[in-house]
């Protein structure tokens, strides 16, 4: 046995009598009850919110819809008008201010009634798609004129009395956004997206074929193409950002519609971009003088990669030859050497042989280019023109053989000797068109490392 003590023993004593304090049940029922009651209105008002919410969404596109299905109304009844070659229901659906535009959409319409005569376009109005902005619209639509698939945008604006064909609204062109690669980033907005995509991958595979497997670009900075909805925009590098392209939108007065990246556009975009990597390649920012022999090289490579980057067959030249039977390399050998004071003789360097008239070289595009030169320094009055005849016909460098606006033709460039023994050409040229060609023989003697003009 222990001894308890006092305070033990009172507080065992205090633990059997303790009081417990408890909720009152019917306290407890109510305020669950409440609680209930609060969770199923507010879930009840939230799908009241809800179900309004979706009907009103649904009233929009509804109403969207039925906005939209309107202006594909309009689009459709104007290639009708056009089909049946109905003045007053074409008309009637153009509507501006500006009498000019009016003019030129009746003339649109006469000019697809004659081509309706030859065959050469087809009404079938392809909605390719709609955007609609409040009072504005915008469609492509698809259709052929001279023979070729169009995709153009048209723009139209909603009246009291319906939508109208109206002029073009250029602000209204999309959202803006970029596709970024390796080599270019192309800045574009809507209408232009499957375009942009096309020309990213072309100018990408131009750049990369190019720079290194055929001429040394060294750290090409990253290039930026922007496309641009303008009228009077042409294919230019921007003053300002010299590394970003400005490209006009081909959607304005209408694209190819299999091939947006195509035509004139394709070959101006081709044209700056092998400009620029010539120049590149040259370490120059300024282009050699078109009048001297290294002009005419770094001219001729342009020419030939924008050949290659258009897909169509180069012409006929010193710089082709070169390429086919040295390698695309040498091309870029030969610019390393060129300098703005060189003669023809790199040509010959590169091309590993030592005499001009050996065969191996087809003179026939610089002979075209000689003599277009020669009709455009003497209109101008330039005596530099004496630099391209050898010294005893200099007296006789500024009589006006051909008009500079003619066309001329080299039909052959055939390797000779000259009375002195030294290499020289006789060359066909055809001056004129039609009935109006004439046919020339011009001969060229070699004359330190140039062709220069003997008769």
């Amino acid at each position: 046995m222990g001894i308890r003590l006092d305070w033990e023993s009172d507080s065992a004593s205090a633990g059997k009598s303790a009081y417990v304090a408890t909720e009152d049940p019917a306290l407890k029922r109510k305020r669950a009850a409440a609680r209930a009651k609060f969770l199923l209105v507010f879930t009840g008002t939230a799908i009241v919110f809800g179900v309004l919410a979706l009907v009103v969404t649904w009233r929009l596109n509804e109403a969207n819809a039925y906005i939209e299905s309107l202006l594909r109304d309009t689009v459709e009844a104007e290639f009708a008008a056009l089909r049946i070659g109905d003045w007053n229901a074409f008309g009637s659906i153009q509507r501006s201010a500006s009498e000019e535009w009016l003019a030129e959409q009746r003339a649109l319409f006469d000019d697809v009634q004659i081509e309706k005569t030859k065959g050469t376009v087809q009404l079938d109005g392809v909605i390719r798609s709609v955007e609609v902005d409040g009072t504005r619209g915008r469609v492509l639509v698809d259709w052929t004129r001279d023979g070729v698939a169009i995709t153009q945008a048209w723009f139209y604006w909603r009246y009291d009395d319906g939508w109208r064909h109206v002029p073009s609204d250029l602000t209204f062109w999309g959202e803006p956004a970029e596709l970024r690669g390796t080599l270019v980033t192309i800045a574009h907005r809507t209408v232009d997206a499957a375009l942009a995509q096309t020309m990213g991958v072309r100018i990408e595979s131009w750049i990369s074929s190019t720079c290194g497997p055929i001429l040394e670009c060294g750290d090409l900075p990253h290039i930026t193409l922007e496309i641009r909805p303008d009228f009077y925009l042409t294919t230019q590098w921007d003053t300002q950002q010299p590394w970003r392209l400005l490209v006009p939108s081909p959607y304005v007065g209408g694209a190819s519609s299999t091939e947006p990246f195509s035509g004139v556009l394709l070959v101006n975009v081709a044209d700056a971009i092998a400009t620029r990597l010539v120049a590149v390649s040259l370490a120059t920012t300024q282009p050699y003088d078109p009048a001297t022999d290294a002009g005419y090289i770094a001219n001729a490579v342009r020419q030939w990669l924008v050949a290659r980057y258009a897909g169509y067959e180069a012409a006929s030249s010193p710089i082709a030859s070169l390429a086919a039977q040295r390698g695309t390399s040498a091309l870029g050998h030969m610019l390393r050497a060129l300098s703005p004071d060189s003669s023809l003789q790199v040509i010959l360097d590169a091309m590993g042989t030592t005499g001009p008239n050996s065969g191996e070289i087809d003179w026939r595009d610089l002979i075209r280019y000689r003599i277009v030169l020669e009709a455009t320094l003497v209109a101008r009055g330039d005596p530099n023109v004496s630099r391209l005849y050898i010294e005893e016909m200099r007296s006789r460098a500024t009589e006006q053989r051909i008009d500079p606006s003619q066309p001329v033709d080299v039909r052959l460039a055939q390797a000779v000797t000259a009375p002195d023994g030294s290499p020289a050409l006789i060359a066909s040229v055809i001056v004129g068109e039609g009935a109006d060609a004439r046919e020339e023989s011009v001969y060229y003697y070699w004359r330190s490392g140039t062709w220069l003009r003997a008769s």
